[in-house]
Order: structure tokens, then sequence, then C-alpha cells
């Protein structure tokens, strides 16, 4: 989830005959460090749950942070997990399931791996039913709270734990995480 989160859309460098993220011409895009380490001149920061005890089946609750966004820059939000193995002649390979939503201070809602010219769109409800990580990426976040959402839709074997990581300008003391589940 950290790797993702540090990536880079390629075409941002100035790779501009690829497809954007993500893609099979780059996957997530390059790896930047200074978007998940703290580096005196980075900008962003990271934040990240990383939840070992996760949902035990799809009717648990969703579980819901919220994240102060200092400057409108970059806002990142990766949920990954780490399903059971499935079984070769499945139709469907990914066995547990969950959501990423986030919604930010305007009430604009996004959903994990719902892109489009290597950005999230805002307004999608179809959620992504084939990867165990799922995305959210804001190029021009809006300064203020945004509310990160997990749902389990499908546990077939529990417990399924998950890690989120966000980054983007915050302040580590504006950031509500729960406690230990």
């Amino acid at each position: 989830a950290m790797l993702v989160a540090s990536a880079v859309d390629l075409r941002k460098v100035g790779c501009l005959t690829i497809d954007p993220v993500p893609s099979r011409d780059q996957g997530w895009g390059i790896v930047q460090l200074d978007r998940v380490l703290r580096f005196p001149w980075s900008e962003f920061s990271l934040t990240a749950v990383d939840d070992e005890y996760g949902f035990t089946d799809a009717a648990d609750e969703p579980m819901t942070w919220t994240v102060s966004a200092t400057k409108s820059r970059g806002l990142k939000v990766v949920l990954a997990w780490t399903a059971p193995p499935s079984h070769s002649s499945a139709v469907s390979n990914l066995v547990n399931d969950l959501d990423l939503v986030v919604q930010g201070p305007d009430g604009q809602t996004y959903v994990g791996n719902a892109f489009s010219g290597g950005e999230s769109l805002a307004g999608t409800s179809s959620s992504d039913r084939r990867n165990n990580l799922e995305v959210v990426w804001i190029e021009h976040a809006a300064v203020g709270e945004w509310t990160v959402t997990v749902t389990p839709h499908q546990i077939v074997t529990g417990p399924q734990p998950f890690a989120v990581v966000v980054t983007a300008p915050i302040t580590p003391e504006l950031i509500r995480w729960p406690g230990p589940g």
C-alpha cells in the first residue's frame, strides 16, 4: 500500500506516449519516496492503518476515518489486503472483497479504482470486484475534512485484515483513526 501510495504517473515526469495510471504500460506509476517518507522538503505526510483484525464477514459495520487536508494538493488513499487463495477453476479469483470510498468536504464521493485520465472519477458507484488493491487519487483535493470508508463486500474466509495508507498535505494531529478493533 505504501509503494502504490508513493507512485507518480510517468506522464507527469515526461513520458507522454503511455496510458495514464492505472495501466498495463506503467501500473500505478514510478515510486517517489518523498511522498511516503518524511523528508524536510516534502509537503506530503503519510498516515497508515494496519488493521490486523479486519472484518469477519460481509455483515460487519464499515470502518470510517477522517483526514484533514491542509492544502489543495494531491490526496491519495490506498486500500490493500491479502485475500485467501482461490481455485484455478474459479470464475473470479478474488475470494474476499473490500470496498474503498472517499468523500470530500464538498460531499463528492470517489470509489476505489474508478479512474479516467489518471485521476479518480467523482460520483461513480461501481465498485471494483477483481482486485485486492483499491486506490483513490485526487490531484487537486480540496482543503478540509475527507472521510475514508472501508466496507466488507464479501468475506468468504475471515477474518480479513487490511491496510489503508493516505498521503496528502495533512497534519498528523488532525488525523482521527479509530482505536484497535
